[in-house]
């Protein structure tokens, strides 16, 4: 493709540019799918922490603050976003190092700031430069793409098995699937405890459980995946599940009555379930107990055992409000917990608290934030008195 078909060196005036390049969705897409295409013969994600996503937008607010303390307010073009950055197009160079804060749209509507740091600026052609932008901290980069609610959207392009640690609990009729799934998790410091029985299963997700693996296909004289799991969440069951389908119409079930996070299409392939699992055990916050950071002689401590009572209440309440459909009782409930559990020494219990309202504020739907709401309800469960913490 020639520069004068992008009209890369055109420089009109700033009145009716949609960005800096100057490039219309049309031609920004063309040039896109070129930069794609070169990327795509590369290993460069190897070496990537986080998968990068397409979100190709025309225009997304830029502010940069370059090396001598100059600012400005820009419209650039952005090529793909992950949790740890993003890449945007822009008509000049760019000092590395310069901070910037992006505006990101999401799609269930207003805008976010991200503060960030220029980590790399490369030439395309003529005076279009893609910038490659570190942010500050990780985001979930799911909240900002559109989905059907099918695509699987993991987070991290690659996984050190020895990083996986906790409770994995999987059911499954196939004992070739079993030594599967046992032989793929065999260099992680996971505890996989397997099963063909429903009842056995259940017995392990109520004794603790950081995700559960469901086979959709379960055979005769059992419930299948979708019925267990229905039974699962109704005893109260929070944690992440992951669905291993062969059936794409057990993926859309699941996924429309928000009873899995995630489904595996069969025959698993080993780094899929590794970047599965990781998603919610290294990137969900944590799921490992949650203990009090007050000091042992903190006043408040003397109301722990009022609050962790009340806390396994609210948590039933949470999911009995998912059942009804209940957006302010939930709501509710979010503010009850963000402003009790900072007092008891659990800022992240409130936070995932804050990150289950802010879903329903953007959202609008109990539905829409169930999996957020879940996540509350995991994290509800996953928290301690201080005395278990030193055993």
């Amino acid at each position: 493709m020639s520069i004068r078909r992008y009209n890369a060196n055109a420089i009109p005036s700033k009145a009716g540019r949609p960005n800096t390049v100057n490039l219309e969705q049309r031609a920004l897409e063309e040039l896109l799918d070129e930069l794609d295409e070169r990327s795509g013969a590369s290993d460069a994600s190897k070496r990537r922490d986080f998968v990068r996503w397409p979100f190709r937008q025309t225009s997304i607010r830029m502010h940069i603050t370059q090396a001598r303390g100059m600012s400005s307010d820009l419209e650039v073009a952005c090529r793909n976003l992950s949790c740890g950055g993003a890449s945007v197009l822009h008509s000049s160079y760019v000092h590395l190092g310069s901070k910037v804060r992006l505006v990101l749209p999401n799609p269930a509507g207003g805008t976010n700031s991200i503060e960030g740091t220029v980590c790399r600026c490369q030439h395309v052609r003529g005076v279009i430069h893609e910038i490659g932008i570190k942010f500050a901290k990780r985001i979930e980069a799911r909240d900002y793409l559109r989905t059907d609610g099918q695509s699987n959207r993991f987070s991290l392009e690659r996984v050190d098995p020895d990083r996986l640690q906790g409770t994995v609990v999987h059911i499954d009729d196939s004992p070739m699937d079993r030594r599967l799934v046992q032989h793929y998790l065999r260099g992680t410091q996971l505890r996989l405890r397997q099963t063909d029985d429903a009842d056995e299963a259940l017995r392990w997700l109520n004794e603790g459980c950081d995700l559960a693996l469901v086979d959709a296909d379960l055979g005769p004289g059992r419930p299948d995946g979708i019925a267990f799991l229905k039974r699962a969440r109704a005893g109260g069951f929070s944690s992440p599940t992951v669905l291993l389908a062969a059936d794409i119409d057990a993926s859309r079930a699941a996924s429309n009555e928000s009873l899995a996070e995630a489904t595996l299409s069969k025959p698993l392939a080993q780094d899929v379930l590794l970047r599965a699992i990781a998603e919610y055990l290294l990137l969900g916050g944590g799921a490992g107990p949650m203990y009090p950071s007050l000091p042992r002689d903190h006043p408040n401590l003397a109301l722990l055992d009022g609050f962790l009572g009340d806390l396994k209440t609210t948590a039933g309440a949470l999911q009995a409000a998912i059942e009804q459909n209940d957006f302010s009782r939930v709501r509710s409930l979010c503010s009850s917990i963000m402003g009790t559990a900072p007092a008891m020494g659990y800022a992240g219990l409130a936070a995932s608290a804050e990150q289950a309202a802010l879903a329903l504020t953007k959202t609008g739907s109990v539905r829409e934030a169930q999996p957020m709401i879940r996540s509350l309800i995991a994290a509800c469960d996953r928290v301690r008195p201080p005395q278990q913490h030193a055993a």
